[in-house]
């Protein structure tokens, strides 16, 4: 916890999207072990699985770099604090 004693969300850390690509991968990783053999119905569930987190993870890196919003400058709250 902060030191304004606000709790941390359960979605914070970007988990679900991580969630989402590792279990995708999981997946996809069975099939190709197993030479798809068996269960290669669950491909119909690993890649959109993967395409959801890499969505997600463009959307939060990449558009932001292309547009041209900087992480490395401070946010509005970060300069209200600093003194003049």
């Amino acid at each position: 916890m902060g030191a304004t004693g606000e709790k941390r969300k359960w979605y914070s850390q970007r988990r679900i999207a991580l969630g989402l690509g590792i279990g995708g991968a999981l997946i996809v990783s069975f099939e190709i072990v197993v030479h798809a053999e068996y269960g290669a119905w669950m491909l119909w569930i690993a890649v959109p699985m993967l395409l959801t987190s890499l969505l997600y993870f463009l959307i939060l890196y990449a558009l932001p770099i292309y547009f041209g919003s900087s992480t490395d400058e401070p946010s509005m709250s970060e300069r209200k604090e600093e003194p003049p």
